[in-house]
């Protein structure tokens, strides 16, 4: 399960890291990193705007997942517990993360 926890903690800090670079404006659009979207791709304007509303939303699921998965790390809970606690993690992590670039799409098309 070890293996589990790390690669959790990674997805947690890679969308935390990536929140934080959107929310100060300093993710560039591209087609790797960041929500990739039509509306988003859409322009300069869109991208920046999308990712600034989606940046709490974003961060949320990254904080989230770090701290549960820096958890598991430290306390090594039983199998059932750890399968438990990694559906949680990663189900909390998609519906923030979800929601998040459903409120990006709706800033980016309302950019004009």
């Amino acid at each position: 399960m070890t293996a589990a926890y790390v690669a959790l903690l990674g997805a947690g800090l890679a969308i935390l890291v990536t929140a934080l670079l959107a929310a100060g404006g300093r993710l560039p659009r591209n087609y790797v990193v960041g929500i990739r979207t039509p509306s988003l791709l859409r322009s300069e304007e869109a991208w920046r705007t999308g990712h600034a509303a989606a940046a709490p939303w974003l961060e949320a699921a990254g904080a989230v997942v770090t701290i549960g998965a820096v958890a598991l790390l430290a306390t090594r809970p039983n199998e059932l517990a750890s399968g438990l606690c990694l559906l949680v993690l990663t189900g909390i992590m998609g519906v923030l993360v979800g929601v998040g670039t459903r409120v990006a799409g709706r800033a980016a098309r309302e950019t004009g």
